[in-house]
């Protein structure tokens, strides 16, 4: 859910100052999703909290229109740290990774918290925002660079023993990775990039085998806020939520 914050706007008609109580939005912070391997390397580059957020212009002959949010001595950033701390959110957004925060030299798997504060003004106008970050161990990342969108139908697979059923705490999750077709383009394979469903052999699960299949989710619009289960899919490189 994108937050927004108020800061009453002003604009001058004439010589007239009128209040624009319905233009009140300082901050539009949208809500992060970061993929990271366990060896605390980002899909992506560098990842910053901010650099999808925006604020309103608030002044001129049009002060509803949006401009990119720039953190500045008047503007600042509040972010929270994990528990253990491996990922801390910096104050100009920047996202902190610290592989020894549990006395290892890696990152468990796994779906980690944050949240950030941006305020503004005194008294302070302030938004409040979610980080979730997931650690898969895939070797693959390096950077985000989508396949093109191909369709193509593959063999169902074989389900075997060894592989686990996941289990995902967020049902939103769950029912959209079981929507996946190979029509719908909500999931794509690693290996090439085509479209494919998930649930491969239909027995309305996903387990482990099926989620090493995927490199890439489109679930925006989905009311999902949990991505844990999301560890397991060790190919996934990018995530649209």
């Amino acid at each position: 859910m994108v937050k927004k914050g108020s800061l009453l706007c002003f604009l001058i008609l004439g010589n007239i100052l009128f209040a624009q109580d319905d233009l009140t939005t300082s901050f539009v912070l949208a809500p992060d999703f970061f993929i990271y391997n366990t060896s605390g390397t980002p899909a992506g580059g560098i990842a910053n909290v901010i650099t999808n957020d925006r604020r309103n212009a608030c002044n001129g002959s049009n002060p509803g229109s949006q401009i990119p949010l720039v953190l500045s001595s008047g503007v600042t950033l509040t972010g929270s740290s994990t528990n253990p701390n491996y990922f801390t959110i910096l104050s100009n957004g920047n996202i902190f990774v610290d592989l020894a925060a549990g006395g290892g030299t890696t990152i468990p798997l796994g779906s980690y918290p944050l949240t950030y504060q941006v305020c503004e003004g005194t008294p302070a106008v302030c938004v409040t925002q979610t980080v979730t970050i997931i650690v898969t161990n895939s070797s693959r990342i390096a950077a985000d660079n989508p396949k093109p969108i191909v369709k193509q139908k593959i063999n169902t697979l074989t389900k075997q023993s060894t592989y686990q059923i996941i289990n995902f705490p967020d049902a939103n999750l769950k029912a959209k990775l079981l929507d996946a077709t190979d029509e719908n383009n909500i999931a794509f394979l690693s290996s090439n990039g085509f479209i494919t469903r998930v649930d491969f052999n239909g027995d309305g699960e996903i387990d482990t085998n099926e989620a090493l299949q995927i490199g890439r989710l489109q679930m925006a619009n989905s009311n999902i806020s949990n991505l844990t289960g999301l560890e397991y899919f060790i190919n996934l490189s990018s995530i649209g939520l």
